[in-house]
């Protein structure tokens, strides 16, 4: 797994996570900013980057698919 803002290095304190496939893992993250994106090699093979905004205001974040850079 990956926890980043850029789609390459990881954010600093973060460690990249292995999961047996059609399993699940929890984790906690602290000291993110409040705009971060996730990535993960999903059951199929197929690398999958998610944009996370967690905005103050209402204490609920917003995902979206995050485009990569080629």
């Amino acid at each position: 797994g990956y926890i980043g803002t850029n789609g390459i290095t990881m954010l600093p304190q973060t460690q990249s996570l292995m999961v047996t496939p059609y399993s699940h893992a929890d984790t906690q993250f602290k000291n993110v900013p409040s705009a971060f994106q996730v990535g993960y090699i999903n059951d199929f093979g197929g690398l999958s980057f998610y944009k996370i905004n967690c905005p103050t205001v209402n204490n609920s974040c917003n995902v979206s698919v995050a485009k990569r850079d080629k």
